[in-house]
């Protein structure tokens, strides 16, 4: 037993999700009791830690608890992502992080609390991609969909509108317009959604005609 206050740690199931979901609790000094989905999941999350840079770290793993072959092991997140251990399928991994701040961690909205997300013209506009998406999925109930709207390729009146806007305003607010319209490969639009962590994915590409008023108007 690690004899760690409750309120001193954060609990975190894993079982049968992306160990993913433990980067937002990274954070020095943080404490984390993850609930491992099988004998696979504490490799999983040692080369996990690792690649966030909290190879320091130490986790102790708790195998078969309450039952006469209880184990306790401990090990350096870095040793550990090397090494092939035969872990009992029933477990709990100890976390004690040690590693820089990566902000990641935030009091945000609880898992599995919705049955679709809705993401209207703004993934595109996200930085780190791949972590909005799983963030998505986080907060997805287990058989909920997300749905994506983004636009593209550029419309030839947007890239006009693009280069007055460089002429005329500021070379440096012209690269907006095609921002808006930057996510439009159905490729790489599925590559996201599938390196997040999501199955089933399905891109379907439409011609939507835009009406504006006439220069008269």
């Amino acid at each position: 037993a690690m004899r760690w206050p409750a309120e001193s740690c954060a609990v975190v199931s894993l079982v049968g999700r992306d160990v993913s979901l433990l980067r937002r609790e990274f954070t020095p000094g943080r404490r984390v009791l993850a609930l491992s989905s099988d004998e696979q999941t504490p490799g999983h999350i040692a080369r996990l830690l690792v690649a966030c840079g909290y190879g320091d770290s130490e986790l102790t793993l708790l195998g078969d608890l309450g039952g006469p072959d209880q184990t306790s092991a401990s090990f350096k997140a870095s040793a550990l992502a090397d090494r092939k251990v035969d872990f009992p399928r029933l477990n709990i991994v100890a976390l004690a992080c040690t590693g820089p701040h990566l902000g990641g961690w935030v009091a945000g909205l609880p898992d599995d609390a919705f049955d679709v997300v809705l993401s209207q013209m703004s993934l595109q506009f996200m930085a780190e991609k791949v972590r909005a998406l799983r963030e998505m999925r986080r907060v997805l109930a287990s058989d909920g969909r997300v749905l994506l709207n983004v636009p593209g390729p550029t419309p030839p009146l947007f890239a006009v509108f693009a280069d007055a806007l460089a002429e005329y305003i500021s070379p440096d607010v012209a690269p907006f317009v095609h921002q808006v319209f930057a996510l439009d490969d159905a490729d790489e639009l599925r590559a996201l959604a599938e390196e997040a962590g999501f199955e089933q994915v399905e891109v379907t590409q439409k011609d939507k005609r835009l009406e504006l008023p006439s220069a008269e108007d």
